[in-house]
């Protein structure tokens, strides 16, 4: 395959040929660990005590559990020769969404959490001149 091919309509559009037994575990394989890795971040979610761990977690688990799925679901129609649901077009719309939903978390933890943690701090150092809660 060249780079080329992978401009031409025809290529995202037209059914693949079938998967050898290779790719085929490897995609399984791929998609089970992403919902392992979803059931795992559930399970600590459960447990951590935390705010941002618990964000993290949940993050994670929705990361893996939703992408996971719809992987698996991809796969199925893949295997099972569905013209529509078989089409590559899928597989890259898949990518592109385990990317763009990893980069909100990673942005969320980098650029957010310390504009949180900034802001809680601040309002901490307001309150505590303010009568109240003794």
């Amino acid at each position: 395959m060249s780079l080329r091919s992978l401009l031409d309509p025809s290529y995202w559009f037209g059914f693949p040929p079938a998967l050898s037994s290779r790719a085929y575990f490897v995609a399984l394989a791929v998609f089970a660990a992403f919902v392992i890795l979803g059931l795992a971040a559930r399970i600590l979610d459960q447990k951590s005590t935390g705010a941002l761990g618990k964000k993290l977690w949940k993050r994670l688990a929705r990361l893996g559990l939703l992408w996971g799925l719809l992987g698996l679901v991809l796969f199925f129609f893949r295997v099972e020769r569905v013209p529509f649901f078989g089409l590559r077009l899928w597989w890259g719309l898949w990518l592109a969404g385990v990317i763009a939903h990893s980069g909100r978390i990673i942005w969320y933890f980098q650029k957010r959490v310390p504009q949180i943690a900034a802001e809680q701090a601040r309002r901490e150092e307001i309150e505590k001149y303010l009568p109240g809660k003794n």
